[in-house]
């Protein structure tokens, strides 16, 4: 009889784990970033352009972008490599538009994002509070200072209840005068669920330069 009850606990819980649920301690590496061919990303996309000059005020653009994994190949060190293509629209009324193809490889310790001929390293395995790395050790920018922000943690994105979610931060300047980074946010089984950059100018001033903008994801499809 206690066999019995020990196994319907098991399965009670077994029945509770939602898909996006990730174990901590454990290296999740093929579960936060999913590259297979067919898999489609699409995010709402808000932007500000902020001008410097106090007689223009900032503009601002909403979109929805589509990144779809089309292919894949072997790259010059024989790792498999997908290529993704990038396409945006205006409104849900309006066709899909092309802007680039990219590519990403995922290996047991990181994930390489090479687009126009420039690699970065967004994101490496396994994560961990603990860890900062180079976002641009394999390019020839300054260094990027990246590291996980928060791991394993549940998050609301977009229409998304999600139980597993672990953000990167990547600052390349934050201080009186200017604000530039990136920050990403990965969920388990689903990939880049959120991004937001900033590259500003001026951040104290009444007339700050440069842009802003936030990808949110608003479906994704295998």
């Amino acid at each position: 009889m206690r066999s019995f009850y020990a196994i319907l606990f098991l399965l009670t819980i077994a029945s509770g784990c939602r898909k996006n649920a990730i174990v901590p301690n454990i290296n999740h590496s093929s579960k936060y970033q999913p590259l297979e061919i067919g898999n489609t990303w699409t995010y709402e996309v808000d932007s500000i352009v902020f001008y410097g000059n106090g007689t223009q005020k900032p503009d601002t653009f909403r979109f929805l972008a589509r990144h779809t994994v089309i292919s894949s190949f072997m790259d010059n060190q024989e790792r498999i490599a997908f290529l993704i293509k990038r396409e945006t629209k205006v409104d849900s009324f309006s066709p899909w538009l092309f802007k680039e193809n990219f590519s990403e490889i995922k290996t047991s310790t990181e994930v390489l994002r090479t687009i126009r001929d420039e690699t970065n390293l967004p994101i490496t395995f396994p994560i961990s509070l603990n860890k900062e790395w180079d976002g641009n050790q394999f390019n020839n920018k300054p260094r990027l200072e990246s590291f996980f922000e928060e791991i394993h943690i549940p998050a609301i994105i977009g229409p998304y209840n999600l139980d597993s979610v672990s953000t990167v931060f990547q600052e390349q300047e934050i201080n009186a005068i200017n604000r530039r980074f990136v920050r990403e946010t990965y969920a388990a089984n689903m990939g880049l669920v959120k991004r937001e950059v900033e590259n500003i100018s001026n951040v104290e001033s009444s007339d700050p330069k440069g842009t802003k903008y936030t990808f949110v994801l608003k479906s994704f499809e295998k």
